[in-house]
């Protein structure tokens, strides 16, 4: 098995088909005994049941808390009273210092006192004042903050794909919270919070609180849970925006530099070039350039090699075009790997608008004619994105065409705005205004 291991680790990270050859790996690790094929696959079996033991015993290491909840478990069968009440007063004392409350924090109490519970019970430690309470007490908390966030996740799904998912107790949890408002649980609220803004189609209220409150505690979820939570914040400025809300603007900006401060944007220490766009794009709409430019350059390297140099590329030609500096724009997105469909469909509208831009109107013609045979083409633009970008597509030109005509333009932004599914649909009404 060791030997197995040795080979196939040596071959990591590529894996060659003639180093995998059945024969040839049974004669490394078994000499010159006759092949059997048999014997090999229990090999290959055997170390992979190694393995899984290891990657479970490895991330049990990680987790102090259910360790010694097992520990504390295993000393009470055993009866060992001295070793079982260290146990207990060390994991009680460990949760008292412990910064995280998030849902495992109050499961892990509920383990640590329902042992205690059983094993006072099966003891006939009568005298010791019953933990009942504390049990009960966080249980429920683990229940409430695992129960929202589920909510908070279907109607998530059903936002955004349309899909129905029923969930047992949500009226009576949503009724509970209306008497019980867990003051000292952050989860609670913050989940709480969510789900309104999910739901209710006046959500400022309970968005302003959920604002406030992923800011005084952020410090009590981890960095996953805690980035989980701001995008929650982030996708409710978004939807508002695409609304026609453009103060939200201001808020999603600000809230992204309030992640980038806490570093929570990153995943261990890297930018998404997604995300790297997204701050790109909302600062320079806010005409936030020096900041801009300044994340640009000071991120560039938290992307991850591979993409790197696309985003870079890309992100500093948007920031040329917003300084009206368009020949520079054009040699930038020249140097953009057109790999990812995105940077292909945001590449092509810059050079849209610039063509608008510097009235150029046959070049501009000329573009439009490329991106609708490309929109048509190709097979990874979704029916809602080769939607949109046609229809922007189509109102550009009508709005080159009636250029100066004032009633044709008011008769066109009428429409624009009553369809609403166009691409960049305010740099489009901004024009329409000009």
């Amino acid at each position: 098995m060791r030997k197995l291991y040795d080979h196939l680790s040596s071959l990591y990270p590529v894996f060659k088909d003639d180093a995998l050859d059945k024969h040839f790996v049974f004669k490394h690790c078994f000499g010159k005994k006759p092949y059997n094929d048999k014997k090999l696959r229990y090999l290959v079996t055997d170390l992979t049941r190694c393995c899984d033991s290891y990657m479970a015993f490895n991330n049990l290491q990680k987790q102090e808390d259910l360790k010694q909840n097992l520990l504390a478990k295993t000393y009470a069968e055993r009866n060992c009273e001295k070793a079982y009440n260290g146990i207990v007063q060390l994991s009680r004392k460990q949760e008292k210092d412990a910064g995280l409350r998030d849902a495992a924090f109050y499961y892990s109490r509920f383990e640590t006192e329902f042992t205690h519970m059983e094993y006072a019970t099966a003891n006939s430690q009568r005298k010791e004042e019953s933990n009942i309470t504390e049990v009960n007490d966080s249980l429920d908390k683990f229940y409430l903050i695992k129960k929202l966030q589920l909510l908070c996740e279907v109607q998530n799904v059903k936002n955004v794909l349309s899909r129905q998912h029923h969930v047992q107790m949500r009226d009576e949890i949503l009724e509970h919270l209306e008497k019980y408002t867990y003051p000292d649980v952050p989860a609670i609220g913050i989940y709480h919070n969510i789900l309104m803004t999910l739901t209710q189609d006046r959500g400022d209220v309970h968005f302003k609180q959920l604002q406030k409150l992923v800011l005084k505690h952020g410090s009590s979820f981890s960095p996953s849970e805690l980035r989980d939570m701001y995008q929650y914040v982030l996708n409710y400025c978004i939807k508002k925006i695409n609304t026609g809300h453009t103060d939200y603007q201001r808020i999603l900006f600000e809230t992204y530099k309030i992640m980038l401060e806490k570093n929570v944007l990153l995943v261990k220490n890297r930018l998404s070039q997604w995300d790297y766009k997204n701050v790109v794009t909302i600062s320079l709409r806010l005409s936030e350039f020096s900041w801009c430019h300044k994340f640009i350059n000071g991120y560039r390297d938290r992307i991850a090699a591979k993409d790197r140099g696309n985003a870079y590329n890309y992100n500093i030609a948007f920031w040329h075009f917003y300084k009206k500096e368009y020949s520079k724009t054009l040699h930038l997105l020249q140097q953009v790997n057109f790999t990812d469909l995105y940077y292909q469909l945001d590449s092509r509208v810059i050079i849209l608008k610039i063509y608008v831009e510097q009235e150029e109107d046959e070049s501009l013609f000329y573009h439009l004619s490329a991106f609708r045979t490309f929109l048509n083409r190709n097979r990874l633009v979704s029916d809602y994105q080769r939607l949109t970008y046609k229809n922007l597509i189509k109102y550009t030109t009508r709005l080159v065409r009636a250029a100066g005509n004032k009633k044709k333009i008011l008769e066109l932004r009428k429409e624009i705005l009553e369809n609403k599914q166009v691409a960049d649909l305010q740099w489009l009404l901004r024009k329409t205004e000009e």
